[in-house]
């Protein structure tokens, strides 16, 4: 089964706290591991305040950053709509792309970037095994990745949006978990 393009949404069995109430987009899984990034947690922080040493002055650059997951937190992406292709953009979907290069943040200070887009820094990477295994234990549900999660829906519905995909929402989850002992 792979997992590319899909969403990752935690259960509440899920207990490890840097995930609980994720949603994460997953990018890469193959039998090396998985990747993804979470897009319902967002850091305190602009992307121009995380760029504090570069000449790049914009508007579109205030714009909070999202904790994409907890390894390489010194790693940046971009993850946007559009056919534009920078240094390093992986196509997950027709409308979610991925790119890991400067040059998209470039574009977008000076308007000429995607026109939907959030910014991650760090990401959820999983060796091989380590997902099939936390799906197998209920830590996750999957459903199929939405653009419209992503980039149109506010940070604080995403959660339940994605729930809303397997028509579910996150009382019939804690319900469900208090009726196994999970509470």
């Amino acid at each position: 089964m792979n997992l590319t393009g899909q969403f990752l949404i935690a259960t509440p069995t899920m207990v490890d706290p840097y995930f609980s109430d994720s949603v994460v987009l997953i990018t890469e899984h193959k039998d090396t591991g998985a990747a993804g990034f979470v897009i319902n947690k967002q850091l305190d922080a602009t992307i121009q305040q995380l760029l504090m040493n570069q000449d790049l002055d914009s508007p579109e650059l205030l714009q909070f950053v999202y904790w994409g997951g907890p390894v390489g937190q010194r790693s940046g992406a971009v993850i946007h709509n559009g056919d534009s292709v920078w240094q390093a953009t992986e196509k997950v979907l027709p409308d979610i792309s991925v790119t890991l290069s400067m040059d998209i943040v470039d574009a977008i200070a000076s308007g000429k970037g995607p026109d939907k887009y959030i910014v991650t820094l760090g990401y959820s990477g999983w060796s091989p095994g380590q997902l099939e295994d936390e799906l197998a234990g209920n830590a996750w549900l999957t459903a199929p990745a939405s653009s419209a999660i992503i980039y149109d829906t506010p940070l604080k519905d995403r959660y339940e949006a994605a729930l809303k995909l397997l028509g579910l929402d996150s009382s019939m989850l804690k319900s469900f978990s208090d009726s196994l002992g999970h509470a």
